[in-house]
């Protein structure tokens, strides 16, 4: 921050174009069929994986789709990572409910004690189909610190979230019922196709020339079928000269 400049490495997650992503069509179904069908019962839907393979990409994507949001009530997308409190949480969740449903905020929410913070939102979901999108968490006991703000009240509503590590995935099954997706690497073919789509897109129409090819298929193997990593070496490479 030296400089003055600022950039969230995570902010691009959120805003990724459909058109950009590769190799995410099987996890995307599997998401939308536990989000848009199965029990009645206020569930949780996990995305756990290892940093950079596109965990929050995938979640947003379906998150945004429209089917899916035709789907709820009201939505809320809160990043958590690991500096949040349940306060700030909930009132962000609370904005954007009443943003999305252009219903008014509730007054002095930014004033209200935790325990009138949890009971407003409670009231607030308690008829609706809700879907709450918690990214980035990191602690086991995230479930107990957000469950009682969340009804289930039988309405199908669904929480989705994405973490590194399993513990936090099956710490939900206290209280809510759960699926988990676990996200794999990308197969070769995958990761190679999306290397030129990063590369060559806007010179060469998304081909690899014959001539790069072997030092393209090195940089590939390198990346390790790593989502973010062939997505930052691309992203460096596009601005290169193709030679």
């Amino acid at each position: 921050t030296e400089n003055g400049r600022w950039r969230d490495p995570r902010l691009s997650s959120l805003f990724i174009e459909e058109t950009e992503t590769v190799g995410i069509e099987g996890p995307k179904e599997e998401l939308y069929g536990w989000l848009l069908d199965g029990s009645t019962e206020r569930t949780a839907i996990s995305v756990v994986g290892m940093g950079g393979l596109g965990k929050t990409t995938l979640a947003k994507l379906v998150f945004d789709s429209q089917k899916v949001s035709a789907h709820f009530d009201c939505r809320a997308c809160v990043a958590v990572s690991q500096s949040y409190t349940v306060r700030g949480l909930l009132i962000n969740m609370m904005e954007q409910f009443c943003r999305g449903t252009e219903d008014p905020l509730p007054q002095m929410l930014h004033k209200m004690d935790d325990k009138s913070l949890i009971i407003e939102v409670r009231q607030y979901l308690q008829n609706k189909r809700f879907l709450i999108l918690f990214d980035d968490v990191w602690q086991e006991d995230f479930s107990d610190q957000i469950e009682f703000s969340m009804p289930n009240n039988n309405k199908g509503s669904r929480i989705i979230i994405t973490t590194r590590m399993m513990h936090v995935a099956e710490f939900f099954k206290k209280s809510f019922l759960v699926h988990v997706h676990k996200l794999q690497l990308l197969p070769p073919n995958k990761a190679w196709e999306l290397f030129c789509k990063k590369v060559f897109r806007f010179e060469l129409g998304g081909h690899c020339p014959s001539d790069l090819e072997a030092e393209s298929k090195e940089i590939v193997q390198k990346c390790k079928q790593l989502p973010l990593a062939i997505v930052a070496i691309g992203g460096l490479l596009s601005t290169k000269s193709k030679t």
